[in-house]
């Protein structure tokens, strides 16, 4: 009892169904008063602006419009970054993921993904 001579539900269904056991009475708790559960938090996508701009920007770089960009594509895109050149080969070569010596317009974009979703 509390002091304001009320009781909780817990005790209620004690002094209602008093041959009933602890465990049943936890479970008509769980009946009542169900665990939360909480959704996983929904992965951040990059927006349609966000889309355009890399796009622009990848265009940008793109220097002889083949719609790829090649190591030295690359290598010039971000020599004024503050990448080094070893830096800016360990990247190509992870996110040039299917192999093909370019990097592409999807590729480019996880490229930029972290920086624009962080």
């Amino acid at each position: 009892r509390t002091e304001a001579k009320k009781i909780g539900f817990d005790e209620y269904l004690r002094a209602y169904y008093r041959k009933a056991s602890p465990q049943e009475i936890r479970d008509m708790m769980l009946w009542v008063y169900p665990p939360k559960v909480e959704k996983p938090p929904e992965p951040k996508r990059l927006s349609e602006a966000q889309k355009a701009e890399i796009k622009s920007i990848f265009v940008l770089y793109d220097l002889n419009d083949n719609g790829l960009l090649d190591k030295k594509e690359l290598l010039e895109a971000l020599a004024d970054t503050g990448y080094d050149d070893d830096e800016i080969e360990e990247m190509f070569e992870e996110y040039d993921t299917n192999g093909d010596g370019d990097i592409d317009l999807q590729e480019f974009e996880r490229m930029l993904e972290q920086a624009y979703l962080s």
